[in-house]
This record gives structure tokens, C-alpha cells and sequence, in this order.
């Protein structure tokens, strides 16, 4: 076993930014250690959760060290993101258990991601904001912010549940929308329109800002946040960002017109 087998098993084509030019040159690394000590793929998987609640966790105690130290072991859990695949398909153990488990951890852990930024943000403010009659505390308003981006990412990855539903029948990432065939592919961070991307603009625009601001980019951005004390004011943006994102991801599932899993 070498690290070139490792490495050849990377197809890339769906690998966002940061995976091309970080994660995939760590994880191989990593993988070769799991591999040795004989981890297996879904093992991975679930010490990857382990990582991102305790990184969760020391991020919303608002300690500079903490969030340092919760940040290696948030990048930690994204690294063995792509240890638990590398693992799967090197001993050729794939299946659609592990990809369902794999898929539903990302349920898991991304709202929280979200969520302990937003029990950050609370920590350093005590501002009141007057609305008509109304006075509102302005750490409560930038909690349940954070609660909405969270919230929202998991109506994403609901929406992307067609996946299951084409891996267990056999089918290929194709469907029959608006009487012409196009390519839809229900990942996280590559949600297409149903549109052929070739000819849609728009669909460029949101993949450029879902690859550069959200997950895995909103966990450098939202750190560095932390660190400057102004989550306050990111985590309105990704709130408002991630809500449009939900809605998108309900429409073009509703315009898929495939059953899915549940």
C-alpha cells in the first residue's frame, strides 16, 4: 500500500475548492495511518462526529485558545470527511449504508457548526435594539439567526435526499424535467438548477458563492469572526444567504418529480 493508491482514488470532479487545494492533499495521509491501524470506513465516519461536536463545543466558550483549538478539530472532522470515502473505496467496502451514514453526520454536524457560532456571538454582546414598541435583545436576535443558517442547511441536505433514491434503483443522475433531459446532481455543495449549467448563469453565481462562503468556507470566515467579534454581523449574512439557498433546494426538488427515500 502506498500513498499513490490513495491518491489515485480521487475522481475530483465533485470536490469543492477547498478540497482540491487542501483536504484532498491531507486526507491521503491520514487514510494510509487508518488503513494500517485497520479503521474502517464507517469507524471514520463516526470519529469525524466526535470531531466536529468537540470543536463545536470549544468554539462557543469564546476563548481565544479554545477556538483555535476547536477550529483543528472542526478541519479534523472535514478531513476524515474524506478519509471515510478513501477507506470505503481502497478496501472496496462501499455501500449505500455508508453513504447514507456519511450523508446524515453532514445533518448533524452542520447546523451545530452554525449554532455554536451563534453561542459565541452571544457571549460578547449585551446590545438592546428598539423596534416600535418592542425592545429586543440583540444577542437572542443573532442566536436565532444562527438557529435559521442551521436550520436551513438541513433543509438543503433534505432536499438532496434524491441521491438515495437514485443510488438504491440503479439509476443514473439523470431525470426528465420540463420535457428535456438534465444532469442534477443533489450535493450539498454542488446543487444544480434545473437548468443545463452550461447555459445558466445564475447557477455559476451561487456555485462560486456556496464554494467560497459556505460549508467548509464558513467555518474559516465564521472563525475569523470569532476572533474579530464580528459574528454579529456575518451570521445575519449566512442566515439570509443559506434561507435562499433552502428555498432553492425545495423548488428544484419539487421540479425533479422524483419519489425520494422518505
Amino acid at each position: 500500500m502506498k500513498l499513490a493508491d490513495i491518491r489515485a482514488l480521487h475522481k475530483g470532479k465533485n470536490d469543492n475548492f477547498y478540497s482540491r487545494i487542501f483536504y484532498r492533499k491531507v486526507s491521503p495521509f491520514v487514510t494510509y495511518v487508518f488503513l494500517k491501524l485497520g479503521i474502517s470506513a464507517n469507524a471514520a465516519t463516526w470519529l469525524s462526529v466526535v470531531s466536529a461536536l468537540l470543536g463545536c463545543f470549544l468554539i462557543s466558550l469564546s476563548k481565544v485558545s479554545y477556538t483555535l483549538i476547536g477550529l483543528f478539530f472542526i478541519q479534523f472532522w472535514y478531513v476524515l470527511d474524506h478519509v471515510d470515502g478513501e477507506i470505503a473505496r481502497f478496501t472496496r467496502t462501499s455501500s449505500k449504508e455508508g453513504l447514507y451514514l456519511d450523508v446524515m453526520t453532514h445533518n448533524l454536524v452542520h447546523p451545530i457548526i452554525f449554532f455554536s457560532y451563534g453561542l459565541d456571538a452571544v457571549n460578547y454582546l449585551s446590545v438592546t435594539v428598539d423596534f416600535w414598541d418592542m425592545t429586543f435583545s440583540l444577542r437572542r436576535i443573532i442566536l436565532f439567526l444562527s438557529f435559521i443558517a442551521g436550520l436551513s442547511v438541513i433543509v438543503i441536505d433534505l432536499a438532496s435526499a434524491l441521491r438515495f433514491q437514485v443510488l438504491a434503483t440503479g439509476h443514473a443522475y439523470k431525470v426528465k424535467v420540463l420535457k428535456e433531459v438534465t444532469e442534477v446532481t443533489f450535493r450539498l455543495r454542488h446543487l444544480h438548477p434545473v437548468a443545463k449549467p452550461a447555459q445558466n448563469k445564475l447557477f455559476k453565481i451561487w456555485h462560486i458563492l456556496w464554494n467560497v462562503l459556505c460549508i467548509p468556507g464558513a467555518i474559516w470566515f465564521l472563525t475569523a469572526g470569532s476572533l474579530l467579534k464580528i459574528n454579529h454581523i456575518l451570521l445575519p449574512f449566512y442566515s439570509i444567504l443559506l434561507s435562499i439557498l433552502a428555498v432553492k433546494a425545495i423548488l428544484v426538488r419539487m421540479k425533479a418529480g422524483i419519489d425520494t427515500l422518505y
